[in-house]
């Protein structure tokens, strides 16, 4: 076997030898600042300047293809103990205002790959964004837009970047190669900029997650209406920065430091606008001209369910924007400062108290976060909020807009969509008459575009989407039978729609089977003898009921989801503090107390056990279904229950706990398998029992799609389950926007699984641009012959899916 030294000395003309097949890279995207165009003199440059960081990695190389310049990186797993491949470049950048980072990839043998990071250092913190070639053995293009990193460790800022990261993990022990060309930044001179809060205080760790989830949801959905705006974190707010833009739009604003504040009060008070989402600190809610912001929870499921526009206000944003908000703040518009533009309606139609926008001369204020409900109204909502002070951006949208018409089915432009239209498996009159269709509204859009009328090229290109993305479902082939699922977390369901309406729309669209999230680890969703209600839930709700009677109408068997050892959100707070008050909760290595019960302790056991056999007893109920069925991390538990179990299992007590068996290799394997062991054993109480009393109720589990380093991580080891005929049916979670990635890991679960029990892969809408993606992913199942899938989810904002799906691929 070659040396590292030996490695990195190879010639040049071997790299080259060795990636005959592969071929040149593309050239860059117009508009990027390349970082890297890898045009090293050889491969020992290429090693030093790319450096790995292990010596049991392969050193990165450089290699010639056809006269263009790129990065291998070999993730050299076989033979190997490495978690990952790393290989860092040291540099200087000032990302500040950044939009994204973009490169492409040329892989070979995914399958050993479980995922890839690109990390971006800045001092002493990281931030990260996971990727996934689109496909293998071909050029990919990676795009990562700056809102999708999120704070891995706090650092100095994207001001300050000093060195870059590729991270491919493994899967199996195998070898895979990376090819990267390309990598780039984009930056624009945009009007107007999205600010993210981002928090140093690790207690914050709630609020950075909603500021990274609500300022990525607002960046995606400009993007989507062809408007690229750089994201800025908030240690990197300059005067600077600001003097540049006239608008600024701040998602999720809760606990800004008063420097922050400061200068985004001065830079109103210099002519600038903010779009402010929630939460707008004291001198910049004077500035939008609202007063005593107060939170306000949902009295009831659905009563602030759209926002309804008031006459005259905004008139290109559609009359009513759904929204299913649970609290907003209420406040009062300032007199002759802020005004209403919207109010928050029920989901019955009724009116509110609650102003849902107020704006004024100084920008906007939404009382909520902007969630991904109906997306297309919350485009026009966002275009038109920054368009009120830069008119421009209208048609920088609707020239986007229609340029990246048909991307949305993973084609390069509006021509090869429609060729990849006419190539699907089914294509007939119908899907024909929908692509014509298509064509027509885009011809229009062309033509209005030309005329100047924006906004119009805008919608007839938002119609001529929909159309050639309806073409695409109705162009599908259907299969049956198969076993087709989603869940749905809410019991309530969804809200403004009856449960009678939600079955009858997902039989329409070929789902036969609903998980319904029933069940949490210390409340029920219904009257249950053995555990407290669900304190969401109103006195009296009925939902659960009228699900069990919906879904029997339409033919749809139930099954009752549960998330076990989790009480956060759900359990009444009495309940915890008596849970807390007998130590029952997880306790993590620095001694801190989660609201998640602890699955060593016999009483929890029972609990969990308990209420899943009550739910399998239930008349109506097909199923029960694990979730949530392992510890939070590596981290958790180490509670005094733990520490007695493990000791009495090992025979003698540990002086340093829990540093001696959370970091010694000594201890390590065994507290490892004392972790899987208690996570099982609740799996096997829970089968024998359900086996015994209801016999024809399947039992199912959602569970991490990454094993075996699920069994590492949090103790999850659903092999084991698969062998020991514990369940019936096991739901891999593969979210995941890539196809190979997605293929890959089903391929290595059904090894896994191994035809014992089904394996129906979970397919993630919330990792999908577009529907196409999901067909796509369902025929990924077909072909691999895992006779089914469970999708995700039914929220609001993926509703839209379900019919489209039911045009082909689901169709009856």
């Amino acid at each position: 076997m070659l040396s590292r030294t030996a490695l990195i000395s190879l010639p040049l003309l071997l790299c080259v030898a060795a990636c005959a097949d592969v071929p040149a890279p593309p050239s860059p995207p117009p508009g990027v600042t390349i970082v890297d165009d890898f045009s090293y003199p050889d491969s020992q440059a290429a090693a030093e300047a790319w450096r790995a960081m292990s010596d049991q990695m392969a050193p990165a190389e450089v290699v010639d293809l056809e006269g263009r310049s790129a990065l291998k990186l070999t993730c050299n797993f076989a033979g190997t103990t490495i978690p990952r491949g790393a290989w860092d470049k040291e540099l200087s950048l000032d990302l500040s205002v950044a939009s994204a980072f973009s490169f492409d990839v040329y892989a070979g043998n995914l399958q050993a790959v479980s995922n890839a990071h690109l990390y971006i250092r800045s001092g002493p913190g990281w931030y990260g964004c996971e990727w996934y070639p689109q496909a293998e053995g071909r050029w990919c293009h990676v795009r990562l837009r700056k809102s999708h990193f999120h704070v891995d460790r706090p650092g100095a800022g994207w001001a300050r970047i000093d060195a870059i990261r590729f991270s491919p993990w493994a899967l199996k022990r195998e070898d895979a190669t990376l090819y990267i060309a390309n990598l780039a930044v984009e930056s624009s001179a945009a009007p107007a900029l999205i600010l993210r809060q981002e928090y140093t205080d690790p207690a914050k760790s709630g609020d950075q997650a909603n500021a990274n989830r609500f300022t990525q949801t607002v960046a995606d959905l400009l993007e989507d209406s062809g408007i690229s705006l750089p994201v800025v974190n908030s240690p990197d707010l300059t005067a600077e920065i600001l003097a540049a833009a006239e608008v600024v739009l701040m998602p999720y604003a809760s606990g800004m430091e008063p420097e922050t504040v400061q200068l985004l009060a001065d830079f109103i008070d210099g002519g600038g606008k903010i779009i402010a989402c929630f939460s707008a600190p004291g001198p910049i809610a004077e500035r939008l001209g609202i007063a005593t912001p107060t939170w306000r929870g949902a009295a009831f499921p659905g009563e602030f369910s759209a926002m309804h526009l008031v006459e005259g206000e905004l008139p290109e944003v559609p009359r009513v924007l759904g929204q299913s908000s649970w609290g907003v703040l209420q406040v009062e518009p300032v007199a002759d400062v802020g005004r209403v533009a919207a109010w928050w309606h029920s989901k019955d139609g009724e009116r509110t108290d609650a102003p849902a926008i107020v704006i004024s001369e100084s920008g906007a204020y939404v009382s909520h976060v902007i969630l991904d409900d109906d997306p297309a109204g919350k485009r026009a909502l966002l275009k038109e909020l920054i368009a009120r002070h830069c008119p421009q951006v209208r048609g920088q949208a609707a020239e986007a807009r229609v340029a990246a018409l048909g991307t949305g089915l993973g084609a390069v432009d509006w021509e090869a969509a429609s060729k990849l239209v006419r190539a699907q498996p089914a294509y007939s009159d119908r899907a024909a008459a929908a692509l014509g269709k298509a064509h027509d509204l885009r011809t229009e859009a062309l033509a209005v575009l030309e005329a100047g009328r924006h906004n119009e090229a805008f919608g007839l290109a938002e119609q001529a989407d929909h159309q050639i993305l309806r073409a695409f479902c109705l162009a599908q082939r259907s299969l049956w039978p198969e076993f087709r699922a989603t869940w749905c977390h809410p019991v309530q369901g969804i809200a403004g729609q009856s449960w009678d309406e939600t079955a009858a729309l997902l039989k329409q669209s070929g789902i036969d089977h609903l998980l319904l999230n029933a069940l949490h680890g210390a409340s029920a969703g219904y009257e249950s003898e053995v555990l407290p209600t669900d304190a969401t839930l109103p006195a009296g709700s009925n939902a659960f009921a009228r699900c069990i009677a919906a879904c029997r109408k339409h033919d749809i068997k139930l099954h009752v989801w549960m998330t076990n050892y989790q009480t956060h959100g759900h359990a009444p707070a009495q309940f915890v503090e008596q849970l807390r008050a007998e130590g029952r909760l997880q306790v993590d290595v620095n001694g801190e107390t989660s609201e998640q019960l602890c699955p060593s302790d016999d009483r929890n056991v029972a609990l969990q056990r308990d209420a899943m056999v009550e739910a399998a007893l239930i008349e109506g109920v097909a199923g029960v279904h694990f979730d949530y069925i392992r510890y939070p991390d590596e981290r958790t538990c180490t509670c005094p229950t733990c520490r007695a179990k493990f000791e009495a299992r090992i025979g003698r007590e540990i002086g340093d706990w829990p540093g001696e068996v959370t970091q010694e290799a000594a201890l390590r394997e065994q507290w490892l398998q004392f972790r899987c062991d208690q996570i099982t054993r609740l799996v096997r109480e829970v089968s024998r029992e359900v086996r015994r009393v209801a016999p024809n109720c399947l039992i199912s589990a959602a569970v991490f799609s990454n094993y075996p380093q699920c069994r590492t991580g949090v103790g999850q080891d659903w092999k084991l389950w698969i062998d020991e005929g514990l369940l019936d049916f096991v739901c891999p979670m593969n979210y995941t926007g890539s196809d190979a990635e997605f293929a890959s890991r089903v391929r290595s679960q059904l090894e896994i699984v191994a035809g014992k029990v089904p394996c129906y892969p979970g397919i993630g809408l919330l990792e999908h641009r577009s529907p196409a993606d999901a067909v796509r992913q369902i025929e990924i199942t077909r072909r691999l012959n895992t006779g089914g899938f469970v999708i995700w989810s039914v929220y609001p904002q993926y509703m839209a899916t379900y019919p489209l799906l039911g045009l082909g691929v689901t169709a009856r």
